[in-house]
Order: C-alpha cells, then structure tokens, then sequence
C-alpha cells in the first residue's frame, strides 16, 4: 500500500518550496481567509494548519481537522509558537469529517480547501456540511482546475460538475479562478435552485472559465516552449561533446604511436642495462663476502658495546635508584621535622593560651582586691560614722546631765530662798526643817556619788574609745600597707609577666624567622636537586641519541672505517666514565649539603625545645605566684573577720552598756 505523502502547504506558504510556488500558495490561502465570515470557523482538511493559525490570530474561534496525523502534528507544533490567545483559539485534531460526533451544533463558516476532489461520494459529505452550517452560513470550497494526476484524486473538476454538486445544498455567490485552483463562495439559504440541469449561467461565469483555461494553455504553451528550449541547448552541447570526444581520441592515438616508440627504446636499454648488470652482480657478490666479514666484527663489536652500555645503564640506574631512596628518605626526615614543628606550634599556641588564661585570671583577682578594698574603706567609713554618732550622743547625754545639775543647783537655790523668806515657818517647823535638811544632805551624797560614778564613766569610756580608735588606726594603716605591698608585688609580676611574654613572642617570631628560612633553604634545595636530576637525565638522554647516532654511522660507515670507529668508541666509552664520575662528585656535594641542612635543622629545633623548657619555667614562676596570692587573700580574709568583726561587737556591746545606764539613771 502506497503511502499518501505529506500536504506541504505550510512549507510552500513560508517560501521553503520556490518563490513563484509560494506567491501562487500565498494568493490562494489570502483569498480563502478573506472570504471567511464569522467567528465560529470549522476548517475541514486543514493540513498543516496555516489558514486557521491566521485566523486565530484575527480573534476567530476555529475547529481544525484532518486525517493525517504528520499533519496535526506540524500544526500543533506551530501552534505552540503563537502567543496563548491564539492558541486558546485554535484546536487542532485527528478525525474523519463523516465519523466524527464531537463537532459542534453550527458553524459561521466552513472550510472546505482541497478535499473535495479526494471525495468518492460529495453529496452525502456536502449533506453533512449543510448540516452543520448555520443559515445563511457561508462554504468557501478550493479544489484544483483541470487535470492534476494525484494518486488520491477521485475526479477532475472544471465548472459544470463543481457547480452541480455544490448546488445542490448551497447557493453559489461566487466563483473565481485562481490560476490551477478554483475557488468557490456557497451560502446556505432557503433560495437554493433544486434542479442544476435547468441553470443557466451569465456571461461573467463563462467568461472567467474561459480566462481560466486560457491561462491554464498559456502555462503548458510557455512550459513546452521552455521544454524545447532547453533540448536544443542539450543537443547542443551533445554535439560539442562529440566533438570534443572524437578530438580526444585522435590525440590518444597520436600518444599511443609515442609511448610505443618510446618502449622500443627503453627495451634496447634494457638489453644493455642486463649485461651491466651482469657485471655488477659478480662485483658485488664478491663486495658482499667482504661486507658480510666487516659486517660480523662490527656485530662482535655492538655485542661488546651494547654490554659495556648495559653495565653503563645499571651503574647509572643503580645510582638513580640510591639517590631515589636518599630523596625519599631525606624526605620522610622533613616530614618528621615538620610534623615536629606542627606539634611545637601546636604546643606554643596552647602555653600562649594558658598565658592568656592566666592573666585574665590575675586582672580577676586584682579586680576582687579591689573589690574587697572598697569593701574595707566603705567599713572603716561606717564604722567613723558609727562613732561619729556615738559621741555625738554621748555629748548630748552630758550636756543634758549638765543640764539636770543646773536645774538641781536652781532648785536647791530656790529652796534656799524660800528658807530664808519663810525662817519663821521653819522655826515653827523645826522638825519638819530638820527632816528636810536631812533629806537634802542625802539627796546631795547620792547626786554628788551620781555625777562622780557618771564621770568615773565617761573617763572609762573615753579611755576604751581612744585605744579602740588607735587600734583601728594601727589595723587601718596595716591594712594599708598590705594592700600597698600587694599592689607592689602584683605590678612587678604583671611586669615580669610583660617582659617574658615580650621576649617568648620575640623568641617565638626568631624561631617562625628560622623555620621559614629552613623551608625555603629546604625547597631551594629540592628544586636544585630536582633541576639536577631533570639536567642529568636530559643530558642523559642526549648521549643515549648520541650512542645511537653514532651506531647508525658505525653501520654505515663499516666497509671504509671500521678502526676508527673503534678508536671513537673507546674515547666516548671514556668520555661518559668522565661524566659519571663528575655525577658521583655532584652526588657526594648534594649529600654534604643536605646532611648540613639537617644538621642545622636539628640544631634549630633544640633551640625551640629549650625555649620550650623556658616557657615551662615561666609558666611555674606564674603557678607559685598565683599560689602567693591566694595566700595574701587568705590572710586578708582572716585578718578582716578577726579583728575588724572583734571591733565592731566592741563598739556594740559599749553602746549597749551606755544605753543601760542612761537608762538605769
């Protein structure tokens, strides 16, 4: 079964098929969509989709179908590169006109562009059309004028039988000829003519069919025109090829007649080129015995020089091989030097660390001396203030008492005065002046014995109150002291502290200086040795080529010289014995300088390991250090509850007794 090719219609529409296909394609598919009314299109065969893309672009709602899966395929593919209104617009789908059921109730327009001529059976298609077609819808219908022998074609349409089959459904309001294609305009309307064998057509529809096939005959008379144009112009050049060809072969022939002269004289050649040979052949078998003789010394020779080179190549590899493993071993010992110098560093992060911990430490306990200072001071003030107010009252307790005695002393003068204004009453009272005198001389012992106990009282008291102050002086400036010496002795640590971490980072930046210049002696020395040994197999290299070379020339050079080539060989076999015994120097020189390197990198890393032990040192000073502190702090401690909570329950216990006796008096 033959394969129905593929409607090209979008491809010729783009310009991919020749421009004057794609102008007559282009006419065709604007007149189709100029002649569409409506917004609900139904587009029948509607190959690759270019007539209802256009469409949708001018906002008209289009049904597209077809038969042809390649088909949909190719228009769904240029559908995707629209804008989405377009493609909202647009369906494209896979289906047969007569089995379809999906479609919907009316259409505006249908289109119906070259499908109709592939129709076995038009009236039944054109009945469903009709069908489906809104009244006063309108059918635009293309199909090919006149003969086209497409495989899939049921029949050949001019005018009449387009006509009637149209007709019979739909009312024909145009018909135009668009060079091969008819293009016809159909409405469905009630107005129809039912019988087109009784039609008769006007001059303008025969006109324009006679047009049609006049274009048509015009076309195929330029097509045979062009045809017979272009066998003239082939039989033409035919003939010039005849021509030429037959020139051709005369002189190939007169070139056969040369070449066999030429042979016969290359054959008289020949002959006498054989009896040379002849000769030569003698000459040289016996050339070749004497060849084959140099040739087995110089073989003798190569054996003797291939081994004297293979002992030259183990000497050298054996010696690569030593100095191999020397690298590798030299380099297993830098590995461990810097593995030592990581720990080192390591461990000199670590110390700097406690360092730091360690005076961080210290500035807390100064801050809590501090601290504990101001504590001290804030007592001693309290205290002050405590006794400040003490003897502020007790000075207000003998002045009130001062006061008492005056007003006792006024009293004992107002008794006085009244004895002397009433001495006769007292006379008449002798008893009762008596008693009264006797009473008062009491009153005046148990006052007098009063203000002697109070003041046998405020002496005592005074007396307890200076010592308890000069205790407190002797305790305060003790305390002063110290604290002064303590300041002292934490100012001269934090200073001895400054002044070794000072000189541990200088020591410390002298020793990163020194490793650094280790690193770099150590890479100049190993790039040194690495250029070296680079040069020395270059060179190596080079003289292998050479004893190569100088093989080859051996070779060739072995039926004229085969004595001096010896000579050569054992001035080059003692020439590279020279250069191996420079290499061994070389050697020797690297091992020395390496061995110094390491010697000085040992002696480097005892110096960090007694700085090591240094920090240690500092780092025990610091330890009894901190230990001396927190013995002054246990002091100071001791020393303040002691004597500073004896004192102040001292002071306590006096103002209670004073209060008692006040009270008591």
């Amino acid at each position: 079964m033959t394969k129905k090719p593929l409607d090209r219609i979008s491809e010729a529409y783009k310009g991919d098929m020749g421009e004057d296909f794609s102008k007559k394609t282009r006419n065709r598919i604007n007149w189709i969509v100029n002649h569409v009314k409506g917004d609900r299109i139904l587009d029948i065969g509607c190959s690759q989709g270019v007539v209802p893309i256009i469409l949708g672009r001018e906002g008209k709602n289009v049904d597209a179908i077809d038969i042809a899966q390649e088909s949909i395929d190719y228009a769904n593919i240029d559908l995707k590169n629209e804008h989405p209104t377009v493609q909202q617009k647009v369906s494209f789908r896979v289906s047969n006109f007569m089995t379809e059921e999906e479609l919907a109730a009316s259409y505006e327009t249908i289109l119906l562009t070259e499908v109709l001529e592939h129709i076995s059976d038009p009236y039944s298609f054109l009945k469903k059309i009709f069908d489906h077609l809104e009244l006063n819808g309108r059918l635009v219908v293309t199909v090919p004028f006149g003969i086209n022998d497409y495989f899939d074609h049921k029949r050949t349409y001019y005018f009449l039988d387009l006509y009637d089959h149209l007709s019979k459904y739909f009312s024909i309001e145009k018909i135009e000829y668009l060079g091969n294609w008819v293009g016809v305009v159909c409405k469905n309307s009630n107005t129809r003519e039912n019988d087109p064998q009784e039609t008769t057509f006007d001059r303008k529809i025969v006109g324009k069919l006679e047009k049609a096939f006049y274009t048509v005959e015009r076309e195929l008379v330029t097509r045979i025109e062009n045809f017979q144009l272009t066998l003239r112009q082939k039989n033409d050049y035919i003939k010039n090829l005849q021509a030429q060809h037959s020139q051709y072969i005369d002189n190939f022939k007169q070139q056969v007649s040369q070449r066999d002269n030429q042979i016969k004289t290359l054959n008289d050649q020949i002959i006498e080129l054989k009896k040379i040979e002849n000769k030569i052949t003698s000459e040289t078998l016996e050339e070749k015995e004497t060849n084959r003789k140099l040739l087995q010394q110089i073989k003798e020779q190569n054996i003797e020089f291939n081994s004297l080179i293979n002992n030259v190549d183990n000497q050298h590899r054996r010696y690569i091989e030593k100095f191999e493993e020397l690298m590798l071993q030299k380099e297993r010992e830098i590995g461990v030097l810097r593995q030592k110098e990581i720990e080192f560093q390591i461990q000199h992060n670590n110390a700097i660390a406690e360092l730091h911990g360690e005076r961080e430490t210290n500035r807390r306990l100064l801050q809590q001396v501090k601290d504990q200072n101001y504590e001290i001071c804030s007592l001693i003030e309290k205290v002050e203030n405590h006794q400040r107010i003490y003897i502020q009252q007790f000075d207000a307790q003998i002045k009130q008492k001062e006061r008492e005695v005056s007003l006792l002393e006024e009293t004992i003068a107002q008794l006085n005065s009244q004895l002397e204004n009433s001495i006769e009453e007292l006379v008449q009272r002798n008893t009762q002046i008596k008693e009264l005198k006797e009473k008062l001389e009491e009153f005046t012992l148990t006052g007098s014995n009063r203000i002697l106990e109070l003041e046998e009282e405020l002496g005592k008291n005074k007396f307890i109150l200076n010592q308890e102050i000069e205790k407190q002086k002797v305790i305060q400036d003790e305390l002063k002291i110290e604290i002064e010496n303590n300041k002292i002795l934490l100012v001269q640590e934090m200073e001895k502290r400054e002044f070794t971490q000072q000189e541990l980072n200088r020591e410390l930046e002298k020793n990163k200086v020194l490793l650094n210049q280790e690193k770099e002696n150590n890479k100049v020395i190993q790039n040194q040795l690495r250029s070296q040994i680079e040069e020395k197999e270059k060179q190596r290299i080079r003289e292998i080529g050479q004893l190569n070379s100088v093989i080859k020339q051996l070779e060739d050079k072995s039926q004229s010289s085969s004595n001096n080539d010896s000579v050569q060989m054992v001035e080059e076999m003692k020439r590279k014995d020279d250069l191996i015994s420079e290499l061994n120097k070389q050697v020797v020189m690297l091992k020395s300088e390496l061995l110094n390197s390491l010697n000085n990198e040992e002696k480097a890393l005892q110096h960090s390991l007694k700085e090591k032990e240094q920090i240690d040192e500092n780092h025990n000073l610091i330890t009894t250090l901190e230990k001396k502190l927190n013995v002054l702090e246990k002091k100071y401690l001791a020393l303040k509850n002691s004597k500073l909570g004896s004192f102040t329950l001292k002071y306590w216990q006096f103002r209670r007794n004073s209060s008692k006796k006040l009270s008591r008096g």
